[in-house]
C-alpha cells in the first residue's frame, strides 16, 4: 500500500470516529433535553437572584434585586453557577435555555470523557455500552432540567476524569488543565474539592511522588484561590469567614443544633428543619418520621417536644424556651465524643447510598412513573458503589490506581457532606457519571487483557 493510500485510510478513519463521538454527544444532549422541564425550587431561585445582583447591581448579595440593597452574602456555594446562569441569561432570562445549556454542557463532557476512555481501551462494544449506560442514566438523566448545580458538577467531573486517563495514556500530566477543570468544578460546588484525590493519585503515578505533590499542591492551590477570594471579601464586607451550613439568621439556633446532631437521613430535613424554618407546625409531630433521627436520643422526650411545637400556630415564630429545650437536647453528653460521631457519619453515609429517595427521586420527582424510576436509581446507585470497590481487585495497573482515586474521592466527599449533615441524595448525583465511565474503563482494560491472554495461548507452540 503506497503512503498516500495510507494516509487516506488513516484520514477517513479519523473522520469516521468523529462522527461517531459527534452522535453520542448528541443522544447523550437530546435525550435529556427531551424531559419536561425547567423545574425551579427554592435554591434556584436564590441562585438566580445571586446572579441578576451579578449583573444588575454588580454585587454578590441575595437581596432582591430591584431595590439595590446589596446586602453582602455568602450564598449556599461559590459563585460558580450564579456566574453560569448570569451568562445564559444575557441571551434570555426564561429557565429553559438554562436546562438546554446544561444538557448540552454534560453531553459535551461525557462526550470528552468516553473519548478519553475510547482512546485507552479501544473496544467499540465497550464505547457503545459505556455510551448507552451515560446517556439514559436514571442517576443523572433527569438532573439538567433543574435548574441546580447538580447536573453541571456532574459534568466538570466528567472533565477532570478525561483529563485523567488523557495524562495516564501520554504518560504526561496536563497539570493546568486538571487545574482549571478542578477549579471550576469547585466554583460550581464546594464538595467537588474532593475531585483533588483522584488527581493526585494518577499526579504521584505519572510524576513520581515528590514531583506528584508539587503538582497536586498546584491544582489544590488554583481550585482554592475562588475560595480564598470570597474569604477575604467576607473579612472586608464583615461577613463570617466561612459560611454556616445554613446562613439564615431568622432560623432558630437551639432547633438548627439539634437537626444537625440529631438527623441521619433527609427525610429529618424535611419533616422537621423545613416546617421549622418556614413555620409550618401543625403537623409536625404526627408526620415525622422518628427512624429519620438517631437511635440513641431519648425519643420520649422529643416526642413530647414535637407535640408542643405542633400547638403552635403556623406562620409564627418558635418560642424561645422550645428552641432552648432543643438545644439542651442536641448538647447531651451521650450523643459526644468521637466515638458517637463516627458511628453518626457512617450511619448518614449509609442512608444517602442505601435508601429510597423521597425528595427529590433521583431528579424525576414530577415525571410520570417517578417512585418506579426511583426504585430503578437505588438499585442501581448500590451496584454502580458495590462494582467500585469489586473492581478494584480487578483492575491492574494504571486503570486501577485511577479506581482507587475515583473510590477515594467518593469516600471524601461522602464523608464531607455528611459532616454537614447535607444528607439529600441529590447530593451524590455528580458523583455517578464519573463512576459509570470509570468502571467501564476497568472492564474494557480486562477485556483487552483477557484478549491477550487468548492470543498468547494460541500462539504458544506445543
Amino acid at each position: 500500500m503506497s503512503h498516500g493510500c495510507l494516509l487516506d485510510k488513516v484520514s477517513e478513519q479519523s473522520v469516521k470516529a468523529r462522527l461517531v463521538f459527534v452522535v453520542i454527544f448528541i443522544a447523550i444532549s437530546v435525550l435529556r433535553a427531551l424531559l419536561p422541564g425547567p423545574v425551579i425550587t427554592p435554591d434556584s431561585i436564590f441562585f438566580t437572584r445571586l446572579a441578576d445582583n451579578m449583573a444588575q447591581n454588580h454585587c454578590y448579595s441575595l437581596s432582591q434585586v430591584q431595590g439595590a440593597a446589596c446586602v453582602p452574602s455568602w450564598g449556599s456555594q461559590l459563585p460558580g453557577y450564579p456566574l453560569f446562569l448570569m451568562f445564559v441569561r444575557m441571551f434570555s432570562e426564561e429557565a429553559y435555555l438554562v436546562f438546554i445549556v446544561q444538557s448540552l454542557l454534560f453531553g459535551a463532557a461525557a462526550t470528552f470523557a468516553l473519548r478519553a476512555a475510547y482512546d485507552w481501551h479501544k473496544q467499540p462494544i465497550i464505547l457503545f455500552a459505556s455510551a448507552v449506560i451515560v446517556a439514559i442514566s436514571p442517576l443523572s438523566l433527569a438532573w439538567p432540567r433543574w435548574v441546580l448545580t447538580e447536573s453541571l458538577a456532574g459534568a466538570a467531573g466528567l472533565w477532570v476524569l478525561g483529563l485523567i486517563y488523557r495524562s495516564a495514556l501520554l504518560n504526561k500530566p496536563q497539570v493546568f488543565q486538571m487545574a482549571l477543570a478542578v477549579t471550576v468544578a469547585t466554583l460550581l460546588r464546594w464538595d467537588q474539592i474532593w475531585l483533588v484525590f483522584p488527581v493526585f493519585i494518577l499526579l504521584i503515578h505519572v510524576s513520581k511522588i515528590q514531583k506528584g505533590f508539587l503538582q497536586t499542591a498546584i491544582v489544590g492551590f488554583c481550585a482554592c484561590i475562588p475560595a480564598l477570594v470570597m474569604v477575604v471579601r467576607a473579612y472586608m464586607v464583615g461577613l463570617p469567614l466561612l459560611p454556616g451550613v445554613l446562613s439564615d439568621p431568622t432560623l432558630p439556633p437551639g432547633s438548627l443544633a439539634f437537626w444537625q446532631v440529631a438527623s441521619v437521613n433527609e427525610q429529618a430535613t424535611s419533616g422537621f428543619l423545613w416546617r421549622v424554618w418556614n413555620r409550618q407546625y401543625s403537623t409536625i409531630a404526627d408526620d415525622f418520621d422518628f427512624r429519620s433521627i438517631r437511635g440513641d436520643l431519648p425519643v420520649e422526650r422529643v416526642r413530647q417536644l414535637f407535640k408542643k411545637v405542633q400547638e403552635i400556630p403556623n406562620g409564627t415564630p418558635l418560642p424561645a424556651q422550645i428552641d432552648v429545650e432543643f438545644g439542651q437536647i442536641a448538647k447531651l453528653p451521650e450523643l459526644a465524643g468521637t466515638k458517637a460521631y463516627l458511628l453518626l457519619l457512617l450511619e448518614r453515609a449509609k442512608e444517602m447510598w442505601f435508601n429510597k429517595s423521597v425528595l427529590w427521586q433521583s431528579g424525576w420527582s414530577g415525571v410520570q412513573h417517578a417512585d418506579a424510576v426511583e426504585t430503578v436509581s437505588r438499585f442501581y446507585r448500590i451496584a454502580l458503589l458495590l462494582l467500585c470497590v469489586v473492581l478494584i481487585i480487578v483492575g491492574r495497573g494504571t486503570v486501577r490506581l485511577i479506581m482507587i482515586g475515583v473510590v477515594g474521592y467518593i469516600c471524601l466527599r461522602t464523608f464531607f457532606l455528611v459532616s454537614l449533615t447535607s444528607l439529600e441524595s441529590r447530593y451524590l448525583a455528580p458523583m455517578f457519571p464519573v463512576m459509570e465511565v470509570a468502571l467501564l474503563l476497568v472492564i474494557g482494560d480486562l477485556a483487552n487483557r483477557i484478549k491477550r491472554s487468548r492470543s498468547e495461548v494460541v500462539c504458544t507452540p506445543i
